[in-house]
């Protein structure tokens, strides 16, 4: 058994990471060696900020612990708030971020994969 405190340290900005729009900041939540078995990463999207359209190559949870967002497949979009969890299969195209109007946090859970983005 292993116990982390990950306390509150300040998120890190995407910058320029090209897989978001807008105001994002990200930091992970599982350090090395466990994340090369699972990637845990706490995601803030400020109003507007999103993800462009991408990919995975492994399935991909998504639980929103704060605000409201949205996520978008092929099939349409959907809005999701806190306590939402999303699941997104492997190599599904999608899209995710907050409303225009409010902040929206989620802790993304996934096997170490690459990501197939897409320009929108």
């Amino acid at each position: 058994m292993k116990i982390v405190n990950i306390g509150r340290p300040l998120p890190e900005s995407t910058g320029d990471n090209p897989m978001f729009r807008g105001e994002v900041y990200m930091r992970s939540l599982v350090a090395p060696p466990e994340a090369e078995r699972v990637r845990v990463l706490e995601v803030t999207f400020r109003p507007g900020g999103r993800t462009v359209w991408h990919k995975h190559s492994v399935d991909q949870y998504l639980l929103v612990t704060n605000g409201h967002g949205f996520i978008a497949t092929d099939e349409g979009r959907k809005e999701i708030s806190t306590g939402d969890l999303v699941f997104i299969p492997a190599r599904e195209r999608h899209a995710h971020g907050a409303l225009d109007d409010c902040d929206m946090t989620h802790i993304a859970i996934m096997e170490p994969s690459e990501n197939e983005m897409e320009d929108d």
